[in-house]
């Protein structure tokens, strides 16, 4: 998972809204993206990726500078890059929803109580 965070100013979010929807198409490795706008810290946005891989990750960050830094700095901001693994995952209505289980990475969804 990939998490770039910048502080926009409110004048350019309708570019960066309209913009983020032409920039999810354009990798198909994304199995999802979310764009975020923090309630406490409405200037704060991150875009949020889940990759189908690390490999598939390294490969379109190589492309420098990626979509995802030059969306952000189209608008005058400086985002910062940060990475995760999905260490669990819980879906509601799926395999140990609600019952306490600890449930697999994603692609790995065994449980156990």
């Amino acid at each position: 998972m990939s998490v770039r965070v910048a502080h926009v100013e409110p004048a350019p979010w309708s570019s960066l809204e309209r913009a983020f929807g032409t920039l999810v198409q354009r990798a198909p490795a994304k199995v999802e993206s979310y764009r975020t706008q923090s309630l406490a810290e409405p200037t704060r946005w991150q875009l949020v990726t889940i990759w189908q891989s690390h490999q598939a990750f390294e490969e379109y960050r190589a492309a420098a500078p990626t979509p995802e830094v030059v969306l952000f700095e189209k608008v005058g901001a400086e985002p910062r890059r940060s990475r995760f693994e999905v260490a669990r995952l819980a879906v509601a209505g799926g395999p140990g929803w609600g019952t306490g289980a600890s449930c697999g990475a994603p692609r790995e969804p065994t449980c156990a109580p």
